[in-house]
């Protein structure tokens, strides 16, 4: 049941929140300028608003004080961000109180959180009494709930310096949510605590424009993109299905599809080209993937570009910026096999330095490029 929960497509939350993380890393730069640990609950309140997350506060910057009467059916909660020994940052999330046992209180996940993996958080904590719901309270909104621990998680993903994060209470209406105190403390260390799972490289985000003047985006691959990913599988013509799989494969399972666009980062690394078809919604174009072997040598690729736009520099983009992104990660060897009649594949291939062989006994061409 887990697995299954865990394999569900999430929700993309990147077009539903505005948030200003330029904004918010000047605040904590300022704080280690001034030789501080603690930020001031102004500045606290400023981190989250940069984030779009709401709070009640007075003019003057002081927790609002306000009962839960006057928040009617309010669900108080508690939500912190604390360091692990072993694991680095953890998210907490349970009832709100002064005095808490992670152990008897909270449930506890691992950052980053996508839509996904905070809707499991929340039905943990509901299943394992953490959170109560009550007649009194009005019902959690889920989605509303997860975006918002999305958001905490975001924190925790772009500021490194960050050490403790409690918000408590934080008040849950519906999807009504707002944040009643805050205090954020950091650590002046370079990254000293760093990931136990490595988030979404944003910063491997590349846009250019195709030979048609199409505008494209080349971007890790996200396990929002499942159904996109599907589309394009589904787009490709049987010859083309045919050389990328070396067999006539039927239609992916949702199952299938959710493990190929929810990757391990820091294992291996797939490269979407996305663009927006005539209806104005985003369609994958072409996609490379690689696979590191555990002792960071060797990376095996496999690459497939839309079968109508071959031709106009797509597939030659894709496997560049593969091949950039393991040259940076200290890859020594890059290969990967195509069919005997994959010509184009093997001419690519060739043009980007690989050393191409043709193996006519497996009826497979080998394609191999050192990156030392």
């Amino acid at each position: 049941r887990n697995q299954k929960l865990l394999s569900e497509t999430p929700d993309s939350i990147s077009d539903k929140v505005p948030y200003q993380p330029q904004q918010a890393q000047q605040i904590i730069a300022q704080v280690l300028t001034d030789e501080r640990t603690q930020l001031t609950r102004a500045d606290a309140i400023a981190l989250l608003n940069d984030y779009g997350i709401s709070t009640l506060i007075d003019d003057d910057n002081a927790p609002a004080v306000i009962s839960h009467s006057q928040r009617k059916g309010a669900h108080p909660l508690r939500v912190q961000v604390q360091i692990d020994p072993v694991f680095g940052p953890v998210i907490l999330l349970g009832e709100a109180a002064s005095h808490w046992s992670i152990r008897r209180n909270a449930v506890v996940a691992l950052p980053p959180l996508n839509m996904a993996l905070a809707r499991y958080m929340v039905i943990q904590a509901l299943a394992e009494g953490k959170i109560r719901e009550r007649e009194l309270y009005v019902p959690l909104d889920m989605p509303a709930l997860c975006l918002f621990l999305t958001q905490i998680s975001q924190i925790v993903i772009d500021h490194p310096a960050l050490h403790n994060l409690l918000i408590n209470p934080v008040l849950v209406a519906g999807d009504d949510i707002r944040v009643l105190d805050v205090s954020v403390e950091i650590n002046a260390e370079k990254n000293p605590h760093p990931l136990a799972i490595r988030p979404y490289p944003k910063e491997l985000e590349e846009p250019f424009v195709l030979r048609n003047q199409r505008a494209v985006l080349l971007r890790p691959i996200r396990p929002e993109d499942e159904l996109t990913l599907l589309a394009f599988d589904n787009s490709q013509s049987k010859e083309d299905r045919y050389k990328r799989y070396f067999a006539e494969l039927p239609q992916f399972s949702h199952e299938q599809m959710a493990r190929l666009a929810q990757i391990d980062y820091a294992r291996e690394m797939a490269f979407i080209a996305v663009a927006d078809n005539s209806q104005q919604q985003e369609e994958i174009l072409g996609v490379v993937r690689v696979q590191i072997d555990p002792d960071n040598i060797q990376a095996e690729f496999a690459m497939a570009v839309r079968s109508e736009l071959k031709g106009i520099g797509l597939g030659a983009r894709l496997l560049q910026k593969m091949i950039d992104y393991c040259r940076s990660q200290g890859i020594q060897e890059i290969k990967g096999c195509t069919m005997l009649e994959n010509s184009g594949m093997a001419n690519l291939a060739r043009k980007l330095g690989f050393t191409v062989k043709f193996n006519r006994d497996d009826g497979l061409i080998d394609m191999v490029l050192n990156l030392q």
